[in-house]
């Protein structure tokens, strides 16, 4: 582990190191770097629990008090993000993920060369479980049947290259995260629980990759129809953001009441139809405003803004800046 001004670099064997130098193989290890007495970077908690002594599970709980930078060296490993509120923006898999405090879930594939940055600015706060387990782990704990999982996703699981996939969350697992965070157990009970947790963690997880439509469907109780329906409309909306979004039109369409329509979107994914508008037309956005390419003004347009006046409001309000602050990177 390298610490300089406002950087730390870290890798895996970094952990091991850090299990070997406490002689435990198993339970928590709490990892007070980044934080309290010498950085005064962050305040909080990250706890790292080793699981079935092949995989590692972090339990954060930060509140960032000076921005500063992370970078994770991983190579020929998946790491899961389960960001149950708040964030940070990072690179994962070589692409750019932008914080928007949405409760989701990354999986990330580390083939060679990978990097996991993270950039907490100051004033961010969040709370998650993340883990990093190698393919070949994976495999044989939960014996993968690749041919259930689509082909974007088996890329993914056996990180055969740098890729990263979004999912919102479902309610149990944020019930599940929730329950790891809190682990009520302070005897020797706490290890047990914990991989028990991790272990229904992972599983559900896997149920989601294989079918998001369907694990939503489940964790909430959907009919066949309104599974269906709910699939067709997260299509809709990613591929017509720069289109304004009617519910009556939605609703005639996907042969829904407003008030059906409403209420299983928001137990589906966590956010109302207007949020999850929001996350998608800001992070594009932003990624446009990166590239470069566009003025300010084509950028509202590209996403579905009348002027730029207006976009420029919404940014503000999302990022908590102005998007000229992104062009001047």
């Amino acid at each position: 582990m390298e610490i300089q001004k406002n950087h730390v670099e870290i890798d895996l064997y970094d952990i091991k190191k850090l299990f070997t130098l406490q002689n435990t193989n198993v339970g928590i290890i709490n990892v007070q770097s980044l934080a309290t007495d010498e950085s005064g970077w962050a305040d909080g908690t990250f706890h790292i629990f080793k699981y079935k002594n092949c995989a590692y599970l972090g339990i954060k709980d930060l509140h960032i008090r000076e921005s500063f930078t992370t970078n994770a060296k991983l190579e020929n490993m998946i790491s899961f993000e389960f960001m149950l509120r708040g964030g940070s923006d990072m690179q994962l898999g070589g692409k750019s993920i932008f914080n928007n405090d949405m409760p989701r879930l990354y999986v990330t594939s580390h083939s060679k060369n990978s990097h996991q940055t993270r950039y907490h600015l100051a004033k961010e706060k969040y709370i998650g479980v993340g883990i990093w387990v190698s393919p070949k782990a994976l495999d044989r704990l939960f014996k993968l049947a690749m041919v259930d999982f689509p082909p974007s996703v088996q890329e993914v699981l056996t990180a055969s290259k740098n890729k990263v996939v979004t999912y919102p969350l479902t309610g149990t697992v944020r019930q599940i995260i929730e329950c790891i965070l809190v682990n009520s157990f302070k005897t020797s009970y706490s290890n047990q629980y914990l991989e028990a947790k991790t272990t229904e963690l992972i599983c559900h997880t896997l149920e989601c990759m294989k079918s998001p439509e369907l694990a939503y469907s489940n964790d909430n109780n959907l009919t066949t129809a309104k599974t269906t329906a709910m699939k067709k409309l997260l299509d809709k909306l990613d591929n017509n953001i720069d289109a304004e979004i009617r519910l009556d039109s939605l609703c005639a369409e996907l042969a829904m009441s407003k008030g059906q329509l409403v209420r299983t979107f928001k137990s589906s994914y966590g956010m109302n139809l207007s949020e999850y508008l929001t996350q998608k037309r800001m992070e594009r956005s932003r990624i446009l405003i990166m590239e470069g390419r566009l003025s300010i003004m084509h950028v509202a347009l590209e996403v579905g803004y009348k002027n730029q006046s207006s976009f420029g409001r919404a940014f503000k309000k999302y990022f908590g800046y102005s998007p000229t602050n992104d062009r001047a990177l």
